[in-house]
C-alpha cells in the first residue's frame, strides 16, 4: 500500500505520547493490583474466604462482572482488575482509536502528506497499526509485570492476550467511529456510548444470571478464563472476528466518505441567524452542548442503573456502594466540565477564537462567560445524576427519603467536581494545549473510588484525590471546612485564569 510506511512513521513521530501512556498507565495499574493481591491473600484460607465472599454477591457482579477460579490467585486477580479493566480500557481503547485515525486530517495535516502518490487507505491502516502497538504494547509490559510477581506464567500470558484483543476491539470501535462521523469528538461520544451500552448490557446479564454472555464484548473479557485448567477458545475467537469487522469496515467507510467528513452530513442549519444566537455566550453554549447532553445521557443511564440494583446489594455493603455512587457522580460532572474546558481550547487552537475577539467581545468577558458555562456544566451533571441515582434507589428500596439524601450528598461533592474543573480552566488559560492534564486527576480520582482498598493505597495518596476531601458523604459527616478551602481556591485559580488569559498570545488567530 503506497505511503503506509510513512504516514505511519509520521504518526509515531508526532503521537508518540499515545503509544507509551497509554500502555505504561494499565501496565502500572496491572503491576500495583497484582502485587497488592499477593500480599492480601496469601494462602488458600484466605482465598477460600475471598470466594465465598464474592461468589454470589450482586454488587460484585454490577461493577466487576461474574468471577472465575476465585479460589487461585489468578482468578481473584482477574475479578478484583475486573472493575479497572472494564472501564479504562475501553475508554482509552476509543480514544486511541479515533486519535490515530483522525487527528491528521482534524488538524488539516493530512493534506500535506496526500500531496504525494499515497493510497486513500494510508492514513487509516497506519492509525490502526500505531492503535495495534499500544495495545500490543500494554499487553507486554502486563504480562511482564504479572510474571514478575509471581502469577502462573500460563494463566498470566492468557490474561494479557484477552487483555491485548478487549484492547483491540475497542481501539477497532474508536477507528470505524470515526470514519463514520465527521469529526473526532463527535467520533468518541459515539463510541463511548456504544461501550456505555454495552457495559450496562453486561451488568443486566451477569446480574440476573441470563445465557447470554455472547451478548456484550465486555462479557467476552470474563469469559476468557486465563487461570482455567481449560480456558475455553470461544470468547478469543469472537474477540478476533469483532476486530476483524470492525477495522475492515473502517476501512471500508475511509473510502466512502469525504475529506473532513463522515458517513452521516450534516443537517442544514436556519438561513439567518435569530437574535438568541447573538453574542459570545450563546455561542460558547452551543459549543459545548453535544458535549454536555452526551455526559449527561451516558452517566445518566449509569447512575439510574447502579441506583436501580440497590435492592439487591442491600445486604451485602449498601452504604458503601451509594458512598461509591456519590464519587462516581463528581468524577463524572467533572469530567464533562473538563471536556467543556478543552472544547474552549479546542477552539483557541483552531484560530476561531482570535476571529471572535476580533469583533466586539474582550477576552475578559470570553473568558468569564466560558468560565460560568464549564461551572454550569458540572452543576447541571451532577444534580441531574443526583437526581437519576437518587430516583433509582426510591424505587428499588421502595424508600422515597433517599432521594433527598441523594441530592444533598452529591452537592456536597460539587466543591470537588468544581475544584477538578477550575484546574482544567487555569492551565488552559496558560496554554491552550494543558487543559487536557486535567484527565490526570480525574483518571487518579476514578481509581481511587473504585480500588484504593485493593491496590492499598495509603490516606495521603487517596487525599490526592479531591473528591476525597469532602469525606464519605452520605456515611462521614460533610466537611464544610474542605468545602470551604475548596472554594477559595477556585476562586484565586479563576482570578489568577483571567489575568493570565488577558496578557498571553493566543496560540493561533
Amino acid at each position: 500500500m503506497k505511503g503506509l510506511a510513512r504516514t505511519t512513521w509520521v504518526l509515531l513521530r508526532t503521537m508518540w505520547l499515545w503509544l507509551v501512556v497509554p500502555a505504561v498507565v494499565i501496565a502500572g495499574l496491572v503491576w500495583s493490583a497484582a502485587a497488592s493481591i499477593q500480599d492480601m491473600y496469601p494462602d488458600e484460607a484466605h482465598r477460600l474466604a475471598y470466594a465465598e465472599t464474592v461468589t454470589d454477591s450482586v454488587a460484585v457482579r454490577v461493577f466487576q462482572g461474574r468471577g472465575y477460579d476465585l479460589t487461585t490467585i489468578g482468578g481473584i486477580f482477574a475479578q478484583e482488575t475486573a472493575v479497572v479493566v472494564l472501564f479504562l480500557v475501553p475508554l482509552l481503547g476509543v480514544y486511541v482509536g479515533v486519535r490515530f485515525t483522525r487527528w491528521l486530517e482534524d488538524k488539516n495535516y493530512l493534506d500535506i502528506i496526500t500531496a504525494g502518490t499515497i493510497s486513500r487507505l494510508a492514513p487509516t491502516v497506519a492509525g490502526l497499526c500505531c492503535g495495534a502497538i499500544t495495545c500490543l504494547l500494554a499487553s507486554v509490559l502486563s504480562f511482564a509485570a504479572l510474571a514478575a510477581t509471581g502469577y502462573d506464567t500460563l494463566g498470566a500470558a492468557l490474561w494479557a492476550l484477552a487483555l491485548l484483543l478487549f484492547f483491540l476491539w475497542a481501539v477497532s470501535l474508536g477507528a470505524l467511529s470515526g470514519q463514520l462521523f465527521r469529526n473526532s469528538a463527535e467520533a468518541t461520544f459515539a463510541a463511548v456510548a456504544v461501550v456505555i451500552g454495552f457495559y450496562l448490557l453486561r451488568s443486566a446479564v451477569d446480574v440476573r444470571s441470563w445465557d447470554a454472555v455472547w451478548s456484550s464484548p465486555l462479557s467476552w473479557l470474563a469469559e476468557t478464563k486465563p487461570f482455567a485448567e481449560t480456558p475455553p477458545a470461544w470468547p478469543y475467537l469472537l474477540f478476533g472476528v469483532a476486530i476483524v469487522a470492525q477495522a475492515l469496515l473502517g476501512i471500508f467507510f475511509a473510502t466512502k466518505r469525504d475529506l473532513g467528513g463522515g458517513m452521516f452530513a450534516a443537517s442544514a442549519g436556519p438561513r439567518e441567524a435569530g437574535a438568541t444566537l447573538v453574542g459570545s455566550r450563546t455561542l460558547l453554549l452551543r459549543l459545548v452542548r453535544g458535549t454536555t447532553l452526551a455526559v449527561l445521557l451516558a452517566g445518566g443511564a449509569v447512575a439510574f442503573t447502579f441506583g436501580y440494583f440497590a435492592k439487591d446489594m442491600a445486604t451485602e455493603g449498601l452504604t458503601a456502594r451509594i458512598v461509591l455512587l456519590v464519587q462516581l457522580n463528581a468524577i463524572v460532572a467533572a469530567a464533562a466540565g473538563v471536556l467543556v474546558s478543552m472544547a474552549f481550547a479546542r477552539e483557541e487552537l483552531s484560530g476561531r477564537t482570535g476571529r471572535v475577539l476580533a469583533g466586539l467581545p474582550t477576552r475578559t468577558r470570553w473568558q468569564a462567560n466560558g468560565i460560568v458555562i464549564a461551572f454550569a456544566a458540572v452543576v447541571i451533571t451532577q444534580l441531574a445524576l443526583a437526581s437519576l441515582s437518587g430516583l433509582g434507589l426510591s424505587l428499588s428500596l421502595d424508600d422515597w427519603g433517599r432521594f433527598g439524601e441523594a441530592l444533598r450528598s452529591n452537592a456536597q461533592q460539587l466543591p470537588a467536581a468544581l475544584l477538578i474543573v477550575a484546574l482544567a480552566l487555569a492551565l488552559g488559560s496558560l496554554d491552550a494545549r494543558l487543559p487536557a492534564l486535567a484527565w490526570t486527576l480525574v483518571a487518579w480520582a476514578a481509581v481511587v473510588a473504585l480500588r484504593a482498598d485493593m491496590l492499598q493505597l495509603s490516606e495521603g495518596v487517596r487525599h490526592i484525590s479531591p473528591v476525597e476531601w469532602t469525606g464519605k458523604v452520605p456515611v462521614e459527616s460533610w466537611s464544610a471546612t474542605s468545602s470551604a478551602g475548596m472554594a477559595a481556591v477556585i476562586v484565586v485559580l479563576m482570578g489568577i485564569a483571567l489575568v493570565v488569559f488577558q496578557r498571553r498570545d493566543l496560540a493561533k488567530g
